[in-house]
């Protein structure tokens, strides 16, 4: 709906939205009234194709498909823009870089934290050097449950759909930390647990909500809240099966909503990072320290337990009586995602590629940083320090396959198929 409305609405200068296709009629339809444009719907790709002719497939479908759509999309000679995150395993990760290559192609990922007026005045400011060299990053972000509920009541909460929220949620920040430190990770540890959500024999259990006999004492219950539930969902559930206000305590859910990961950058930089998903307040915190200072930023969407300034970045430099510090304040920003959506719609549907802050996310910026939520859950099953590979060493996989270069006193590890290591 985003993307369909900056196009229709505030980008119809430079860009059209040409036709619709998924495999759900109902929905489809739905949303082309929702719209209020009559679009063209199509469940043949190839009919799309030739009817249409368009040039860009923008995808935002259950990350577990992203990478048959790309592969459709190349074979009709189309560029892609896919929501985040590129996908959600090693096998198809490597299937999309070779297909890139491959047809000569180009993915770029929609990451709208790069275009935050936060974090993009923090990328400037980094620009500049002012604490030297940055050594350690601290980001802590935290879900409200009211926010957390629909990861579990959707297709997120199976790990097969989304790879978990370290893939689907996490990539928009480790690709923050990413794009900020100009930096590759290389090494990622990490812990998970599911302790909120999923199935207790304590909690209160149905199939849906709408029909469940707790509905009145159950504290996440879903109510929509949107004139477009009833008819993308509700309406068109028959066709697939898929309901929109599955129970949050349902046993198939098989994610973490717990979960704190260590990364370390090619550079040596360190970073420790934790996401929530049942908290009172919905924001985060940001640190870096590095060789001549630190900077502190935060940011809170509801429920702040903080009075400093919530569009803020506060800079402390030199040591001792040479301590010097600074608050450079932002203005904020109006629009969906603290004001990043309409600004990456703008630099994603525009031809320009020049950026000189490096917003516009290719396939590589895609890779980083869903591997880094890739082989986090792999890390919190084997209990290990994981090697994240590189673009080529992906790329070369096979079915099975060693990565190369391990550090000295870690011993090197076998990646099997992805159904292995979930």
């Amino acid at each position: 709906m985003s993307f369909a409305n900056a196009i229709l609405n505030d980008f119809s200068d430079i860009a059209a939205l040409g036709a619709l296709y998924d495999p759900n009629l109902s929905r489809m339809k739905a949303f082309s009234q929702l719209l209020k444009a009559d679009i063209p719907c199509h469940q043949n790709f190839d009919q799309l194709v030739s009817e249409n002719r368009p040039d860009t497939l923008i995808i935002c479908t259950p990350d577990s498909t992203h990478d048959q759509l790309i592969e459709l999309a190349f074979q009709n000679e189309l560029d892609v823009i896919v929501e985040k995150p590129l996908t959600t395993t090693l096998e198809k990760v490597g299937k999309i870089l070779r297909l890139e290559k491959i047809h000569q192609r180009r993915v770029t990922v929609a990451f709208n934290c790069r275009y935050m007026p936060l974090f993009l005045e923090l990328k400037k400011l980094l620009m500049t050097k002012p604490i030297g060299e940055i050594l350690s990053v601290n980001l802590e972000w935290s879900i409200d449950r009211y926010h957390g509920a629909e990861y579990f009541r959707r297709w997120h909460g199976e790990l097969a759909n989304s790879g978990g929220l370290l893939v689907h949620k996490s990539s928009h920040h480790f690709d923050l930390i990413n794009w900020l430190l100009d930096d590759v990770p290389t090494d990622v540890s990490a812990f998970g647990s599911l302790q909120y959500f999923g199935w207790r024999p304590d909690k209160p259990y149905g199939r849906n909500c709408r029909s469940c006999d707790h509905r009145n004492s159950c504290p996440l219950v879903h109510r929509p809240d949107w004139e477009g539930m009833e008819p993308l969902y509700f309406q068109a559930e028959h066709e697939d099966g898929y309901y929109r206000d599955r129970c949050v305590f349902r046993p198939e859910i098989d994610i973490f909503d717990t979960m704190n990961v260590q990364v370390r950058y090619r550079r040596g930089t360190q970073l420790g990072y934790s996401l929530s998903t049942y908290s009172s307040s919905e924001g985060l915190k940001l640190s870096l320290t590095g060789t001549e200072g630190r900077i502190e930023t935060e940011k809170f969407f509801r429920g702040s337990l903080t009075d400093s300034p919530n569009h803020a970045i506060r800079v402390g430099s030199g040591f001792g009586k040479t301590f010097q510090k600074r608050t450079l304040e932002i203005p904020p920003a109006e629009g969906a995602h603290s004001g990043g959506d309409i600004r990456m719609f703008g630099d994603l549907l525009g031809e320009s590629d020049r950026n000189p802050w490096n917003q516009k996310a290719d396939s590589e910026a895609g890779t980083m940083s869903c591997l880094i939520g890739i082989m986090a859950n792999q890390s919190i099953l084997s209990g290990r320090t994981e090697r994240i590979p590189s673009c080529g060493q992906i790329m070369g996989a096979t079915e099975d396959w060693s990565i190369p270069g391990r550090l000295p006193g870690q011993s090197s590890i076998t990646l099997s198929r992805h159904e292995k290591l979930h």
